[in-house]
């Protein structure tokens, strides 16, 4: 017999979710390294086809994803070759991923498939990005990224650590460690997330994305600020050094093998709706280059089937 969790008639099955980033949302100045992102992600419980069968499994659902990022040098307005201190790339992918959520953990599956290159028409996105807006154009796209296909596989991994948890706040610490493999990107991070406010269980939470379905706290309002410091270190990035097929990209670097970075932001959920802005600030990934700062934007809606 399927497992079939807490399955209700009027669950709120579905969500669609948009995740934008830029680092105009914290800078209008500043348009440099990861330039761009947007993410549609389409969730859905899996009541009566299930991975994992388990009486501590809360919830299982999973993701549909399509994405589209942008990758530019800090100085894109005067092209100088000299003087790139990044590769122009674009990314343009789509992912599967399978999420389980016990009560104090959290596991993802993921695999995502895309090109990076020409064919992801990074160049024509910023172009008229800027053309709409009356920013000032980019030069440099020639020297871009070459085409290569990709696939990347991974896993994520969170835990409780500690926890302070009152009738109406909560004070939380978890552990989040990542692997991902593929000739797009090969990399491992461990970092923390510390979440304080008025915040559900991770099952009911929108930290992991677990909102979707009814629980407990579905009527809850949901606030809370959230930090997330971590470490990665870098096997393979094909935005900074070209396929590892390919071997025709004009423009490549080393990557820095240890980038640091940090995440703050609010989050806010109630019933149907969720709303996310956080802040991003990273190390340098190549040694010529400067630290990346960016904003990020997530809307999400949950939906009945």
């Amino acid at each position: 017999m399927p497992f079939l969790g807490k399955s209700q008639t009027n669950t709120y099955r579905k969500e669609l979710t948009v995740v934008t980033d830029n680092d105009a949302y914290v800078s209008m100045i500043r348009d440099q390294y990861y330039s761009n992102g947007i993410l549609l992600n389409y969730k859905f419980l899996n009541d009566s086809i299930a991975l994992f069968r388990s009486k501590s499994i809360k919830k299982q659902f999973t993701e549909i994803q399509f994405g589209h990022n942008i990758y530019t040098p800090e100085e894109y307005r005067e092209f100088n070759l000299a003087e790139l201190d990044r590769p122009y790339a674009g990314w343009i992918f789509g992912g599967l991923h399978y999420n389980v959520v016990k009560h104090k953990s959290f596991l993802k599956l993921k695999i995502n498939a895309g090109v990076i290159g020409p064919k992801a028409m990074g160049d024509k996105f910023q172009k008229n990005w800027h053309k709409i807006f009356g920013f000032d154009q980019p030069n440099g796209w020639e020297t871009q990224i070459q085409n290569e296909f990709n696939v990347n596989v991974g896993i994520d991994h969170s835990f409780l650590i500690a926890e302070d948890a009152l009738s109406t706040e909560r004070f939380e610490i978890f552990c989040n460690n990542s692997l991902t493999l593929g000739n797009g990107f090969s990399n491992i991070s461990t970092g923390l997330t510390f979440r304080a406010g008025k915040a559900n269980p991770i099952e009911e939470s929108n930290l992991f994305g677990s909102k979707i379905g009814n629980g407990k706290s579905f009527d809850k309002v949901e606030f809370y600020f959230f930090y997330k410091p971590a470490v990665a270190f870098i096997l393979y990035d094909a935005t900074v050094q070209g396929g590892l097929f390919e071997h025709t990209s004009i423009v490549t670097f080393t990557p820095n093998r240890f980038v640091f970075g940090n995440e703050l932001g609010l989050s806010f959920s109630y019933k149907q709706v969720s709303m996310e802005y956080s802040v991003f600030l990273k190390t340098a990934e190549i040694s010529k280059n400067q630290a990346q700062f960016y904003g990020r934007i997530l809307l999400a809606y949950r939906f009945r089937q």
